[in-house]
């Protein structure tokens, strides 16, 4: 399946319900092996985060290149200790704790990766803010396999 299509119908569903971010994409073309509505799902849990914890207005940067989905956001950031943390079901950093959303979101990020043979991970973004990565082995296809 496309990881591509996957990010694109993320970035659309975001995009419908969000006022006051700039996403800025970049996607390549990947295939891989996997479940079109779980990647899909994982995608939209990261976009959603990214544009929650960031400030209206900013910016929130989407790359997806040979299976590597990154989300960069400019908000206040996770602190290196939280950031394994924060994949654990119903973990909530302190900041987080009044915001809407159950602490779910990111260990199915995690899930879903681990099925797909990839991973999750957070860092802090230097300058400010997150970034999210998660991870998906591409497939080595030819044009004559799509």
């Amino acid at each position: 399946m496309r990881l591509d299509s996957c990010v694109e119908a993320a970035l659309g569903r975001v995009r419908t319900r969000v006022d006051g971010h700039e996403l800025r994409a970049e996607i390549e073309s990947v295939t891989v092996l996997g479940d079109e509505t779980d990647l899909e799902r994982a995608a939209l849990n990261l976009l959603d985060n990214a544009v929650k914890f960031s400030p209206a207005g900013s910016v929130v940067d989407v790359d997806l290149t040979d299976g590597l989905l990154t989300v960069s956001d400019r908000g206040s950031g996770i602190a290196e200790k939280d950031a394994s943390r924060a994949f654990e079901r119903f973990w909530r950093s302190p900041r987080a704790r009044a915001l809407p959303g159950s602490g779910l979101g990111l260990a199915i990020v995690r899930d879903t990766a681990e099925r797909h043979g990839g991973w999750a991970t957070l860092r802090p973004r230097l300058g400010g803010g997150t970034v999210a990565s998660l991870y998906v082995p591409p497939l080595e296809t030819t044009p004559e396999d799509l």
